[in-house]
């Protein structure tokens, strides 16, 4: 089962993804008997390789050296000449500043020992870091694509979305969802979201694990783009949840597929879609806005807390579920109903305390798989860097370096025994050290060696490389000028 062959059905011009499906609403639930659990499904050599890997290897693996190789190449073009040991202290040095923060980039090179960073200053020269990250580029002249506004990291996108599907679909929960990268660049593929922690920002598709291993991610370059380019006419959220299942329905067998669930906010769910994946034979559960459903379910807004109606479709089996909580919250899914109802703590004002409330199963499942994306999300802000840029590409840049770091410490942990876990700090330590500590030591050998062939002026004592034959001795440039 391809994307490809998804896709072959249907019409340039075709707005639903099942036009033709006719809804018989009737009161109660379609019950659902299966246990949905999140099942691990890495087999033990797999976790025995990456429980023996060390932190950096495994960031490698995610963000690799095709990747690093590529960086390289596009950042000739703009005069850049660059090697690989360059990149990664370059790479170590931004590390470095997530955890070891300063007021401004320059101040890790100030001659105040009390402000500057010797780590960083003694692996790499401060004029260095800043050629590097001026000239550095993300895409070559030949990828322009006057189609895709997110041309200049397409290329580079593709090959971190290639790496991370290396361990396969790892888990059987998963979570759709949007993701915002802080910036204020001038760029048309800026949003501002009113209500976020991060108002203003590139906004990112992700699809997770529920334990906050990235799967798929995506740039939103605005509803008209390139995304779900063969389904233009349906709606937004329904091609991006397509779009992010792509290499799932490529990877996964069809026998397989039964046992994954998925899950996403009001901004994804229509009964359209959860129709279409139905048919696909793929679990979904969603909270949906009121205005999407025709045949609305009521309850007083005076009712209590755990009160709910509940129908399902007798042609598709999707339950419609709506309940009572601090305000009025509605569910469709294909993956449970009702019962068992499972209890909630919630603050009673008549108690003073927090009680058990029962609400529908259904809820139960989203409240617990459904967090994944703002999981990885939050891992991301935490080894957020100091160091920034005003150049757009910088922020999808730092991004996947996160996106790295995280899938490597989500997986690493998850391989484990669940007892001696690594926490971030300590994970991206390791990755830092790992790359500007070769630096050190080759800086180290390098001035070993320059001072190894330097002598000492004839006339002052100053090191110098400068031998003069008609004195047949060394001098400084200063004394050699003064001589002759």
């Amino acid at each position: 089962m391809t994307y490809d062959k998804i896709c072959k059905s249907y019409r340039e011009n075709q707005d639903k993804l099942e036009k033709g499906h006719e809804f018989k609403w009737v009161n109660g639930e379609k019950k659902y008997t299966c246990d949905l659990m999140d099942k691990v499904l890495l087999k033990d050599t797999q976790k025995k390789r990456i429980r023996e890997s060390k932190p950096v290897e495994l960031f490698e693996q995610f963000f690799s050296v095709d990747m690093t190789d590529y960086m390289i190449d596009a950042s000739k073009e703009n005069g850049l000449n660059l090697n690989m040991d360059d990149l990664n202290t370059f790479i170590g040095i931004i590390l470095v500043s997530s955890f070891n923060k300063r007021k401004s980039q320059r101040d890790y090179w100030a001659a105040d020992p009390f402000l500057s960073c010797e780590v960083i200053s003694s692996a790499m020269s401060r004029n260095t870091f800043e050629n590097i990250k001026s000239k550095l580029k993300f895409s070559k002249t030949k990828d322009e694509n006057t189609d895709d506004k997110g041309w200049r990291v397409r290329v580079l996108l593709n090959k971190f979305r290639k790496n991370i599907l290396q361990y396969g679909i790892r888990r059987t929960a998963m979570s759709v969802d949007e993701m915002m990268a802080k910036s204020y660049a001038r760029t048309s593929l800026k949003q501002f979201i009113r209500g976020k922690p991060v108002r203003f920002g590139l906004k990112f598709w992700g699809l997770c694990t529920a334990d906050g291993f990235l799967l798929n991610v995506d740039l939103y370059c605005g509803k008209n783009s390139i995304i779900g380019e063969k389904l233009a006419k349906c709606a937004l959220g329904s091609r991006v949840v397509l779009n992010l299942l792509k290499p799932f329905f490529e990877m996964v067998p069809a026998g397989q597929v039964p046992q994954f669930h998925l899950y996403f906010d009001n901004y994804f769910t229509n009964l359209d879609l959860m129709v279409h994946l139905n048919k696909l034979q793929i679990k979904c559960t969603g909270t949906i806005r009121e205005n999407r459903v025709a045949d609305k379910n009521v309850i007083s807004k005076t009712s209590k807390r755990g009160t709910y109606v509940v129908k399902h479709d007798k042609n598709s089996g999707i339950n419609y579920i709506t309940a009572m909580d601090s305000k009025l919250v509605s569910i469709i899914s294909t993956a449970a109903g009702v019962t068992l109802l499972s209890d909630s703590k919630r603050y009673s004002s008549e108690s003073k305390a927090k009680i058990d409330i029962p609400f529908p199963q259904a809820f139960h499942l989203y409240n617990r798989f459904m967090g994944g994306v703002d999981l990885h999300d939050g891992h991301c802000n935490n080894v957020a860097p100091c160091i920034r840029s005003k150049k757009w590409t910088w922020v999808v840049f730092i991004r996947l370096l996160q996106a790295a770091i995280v899938n490597a410490l989500v997986i690493f942990n998850a391989c484990g025994d669940g007892q001696n876990k690594v926490g971030t700090k300590e994970f991206v330590m390791s990755i830092a050290k790992s790359y500007v500590q070769k630096s050190q030591m080759r800086r180290n050998i390098h001035k070993i060696s320059r001072q190894s062939k330097q002598k000492k002026c004839k006339n002052c004592s100053i090191r110098t490389y400068n031998f003069c034959e008609g004195c047949d001795a060394y001098l400084c440039s200063p004394c050699m000028k003064k001589d002759h």
